[in-house]
């Protein structure tokens, strides 16, 4: 029942985020972090298991989902131009909360579904790079929208 209200109280935070106008941040290293940090948990967890290819297989499906995902949410979000402050804002929308936790679940149900024998967490593994590349392929989007404006 905790683990239940955790997950509830996160994704009720990641909504607030999503939904709140804030600076758009094209130089933000966070995505970047996070690919690099997914990619070598998820490597030394191949080792572990002699480098079996079925894991490859998990992470490059893990890859193109997130990529997928990361360019359907860059276009529902909206940037626009404060001109006092002279920066551009970005606001998520309700679909861009859907895109994003729908793109988790698929993410997750893969592993529970097509590798059920491997290592405890190595769902959340792959959810780190996951999130990583849906933020960068969704950074690269809104990179687009900023230059079809100037």
């Amino acid at each position: 029942m905790l683990n239940l209200i955790i997950i509830l109280a996160m994704l009720l935070l990641i909504c607030r985020i999503m939904l709140k106008e804030k600076n758009l941040n094209l130089k933000s290293k966070a995505p970047l972090i996070l690919m690099v940090i997914g990619f070598l948990l998820t490597i030394s967890i191949i080792h572990m298991y002699k480098d079996d290819s079925t894991l490859y297989l998990y992470m490059i499906i893990t890859c193109i989902i997130g990529f997928i995902f990361g360019l359907i949410r860059g276009t529902t979000m909206k940037i626009s131009f404060n001109s006092r402050t002279q920066e551009w804002l970005k606001k998520g929308s309700p679909l861009t909360i859907i895109i994003f936790i729908l793109g988790i679940i698929i993410n997750i149900g893969i592993a529970k579904f097509f590798f059920p024998s491997y290592v405890t967490g190595l769902d959340s593994i792959m959810t780190t790079l996951h999130i990583g590349i849906t933020l960068y392929a969704a950074k690269f989007i809104l990179r687009m929208k900023v230059t079809s404006f100037q």
